[in-house]
């Protein structure tokens, strides 16, 4: 299960900071990193939504999806984050990405389904580490 509560606390972490970040958008690069942002959260909320619905059908427990545990472990994240910082957010999904791909090749630990879904995760994850990094190159 806390697995699950990690995957999902960054998940939201990334979310929130992209949405808070599409919001604050300024400067010469106002327009483009307002899309950027809004692409980054639309897709990672996506993805919360995949995560939370797997554990309770794996877990068959509340716990796996505990809020009080999530804002908890988001606060962590969020408070090591520098407001609307694209360095910032590339090294989380950095991190993210290195989480799902050890639990993707986990054989012991997971169904074929399961290693697949942290799989996924971890190549859209990687996905959004390009555009970051393009952006923090800017």
């Amino acid at each position: 299960m806390e697995i699950y509560q990690k995957v999902i606390a960054t998940l939201r972490s990334l979310s929130h900071y992209y949405q808070t970040a599409h919001w604050v958008s300024k400067g010469s690069q106002y327009y483009g990193d307002h899309l950027l942002f809004q692409r980054l959260y639309d897709a990672t909320n996506v993805d919360i939504d995949v995560v939370g619905e797997k554990a309770m059908g794996i877990t068959k427990s509340d716990a796996s999806v505990s809020l009080k545990e999530n804002i908890a472990i988001m606060s962590k994240i969020l408070n090591n984050m520098e407001d609307n910082s694209f360095s910032s957010a590339l090294k989380l999904e950095k991190a993210f990405v290195k989480l799902c791909d050890d639990q993707a090749k986990n054989a012991l630990e997971h169904s074929e389904g399961v290693k697949n879904m942290f799989a996924g995760l971890a190549d859209k994850h990687e996905g959004h580490c390009y555009l970051l990094q393009q952006r923090v190159n800017v």
